[in-house]
């Protein structure tokens, strides 16, 4: 039985991202750079999460027709998600589907972790419903919705100290209702920030452990709660004779 070297191939993926993002420092046009990293970002979550897992650029909704901010990357169930809206080639997500959002930035600084938290923050203020769950025993009580794990990530990383920075800790715990717990800068590391505690990675396994920490976050929030789809369809003047026939 032959062996396989698992650090190796962390590595070789890593090495790999970091060369297509490296290949856009040459781009000089920021809109096309820009556009081009999140792109790549893009291609890494759709390569290495579970299929159940869904990522793409999209605008979040909520039942009343709320939206969020335009969200440079939303990991989302497709699964269990009945419906995904396209519009004038923008996606719309309901929010019940949502896991987690991404900010892309070149460099990781004290502007962008503020940027990326406005950003958490119009997704975490919207209203998501919960229906029950009908399955071969009976019905199960909708779950109140989990928390929407939120992020950054880059290229690059202003502070000298990096993932060590006490600049990155303090902007961290000043954005209490919209924080950041999750944040891969590929020249200088990855941090988490959970339950207001702080982990980094050396920068040398700056996207291994970003991989690693994601999917255990992932992980721990199971799947996304049941969306209740006649509390979207009530924007429907057909369907609200049909919302009261049940609601009786």
């Amino acid at each position: 039985m032959g062996k396989v070297d698992i650090k190796e191939l962390f590595y070789n993926m890593q090495q790999e991202m970091i060369f297509n993002l490296k290949t856009l420092d040459a781009v000089t046009h920021s809109g096309t750079k820009g556009e081009a990293t999140e792109d790549s970002w893009l291609d890494f979550f759709k390569t290495y999460l579970p299929k159940r897992y869904k990522s793409d650029k999209a605008i979040v909704i909520d039942h009343e027709g709320n939206t969020s901010d335009q969200i440079d990357i939303v990991v989302y169930d497709r699964q269990y998600c009945p419906m995904v809206f396209e519009h004038n080639s923008a996606k719309y997500i309901p929010a019940e589907s949502v896991y987690a959002v991404f900010e892309v930035k070149q460099v990781l600084n004290s502007s962008h972790l503020t940027y990326a938290s406005n950003k958490a923050k119009s997704v975490r203020n919207l209203k998501r419903t919960s229906a029950d769950i009908y399955h071969a025993g009976g019905v199960q009580k909708g779950n109140p919705p989990k928390s929407i794990i939120a992020g950054i990530l880059t290229t690059r990383c202003d502070w000298k100290d990096g993932m060590n920075s006490t600049s990155l800790y303090s902007n961290l715990k000043k954005n209490e209702e919209s924080v950041i717990e999750i944040g891969c800068s590929l020249d200088a590391g990855t941090f988490t920030f959970e339950n207001s505690k702080f982990q980094s990675s050396t920068k040398d396994e700056s996207l291994i452990y970003f991989f690693i920490q994601f999917h255990e976050m992932l992980r721990k929030k199971g799947t996304v709660t049941a969306l209740d789809i006649l509390a979207y369809a009530s924007a429907l003047d057909s369907i609200e004779m049909l919302i009261k026939k049940i609601d009786r």
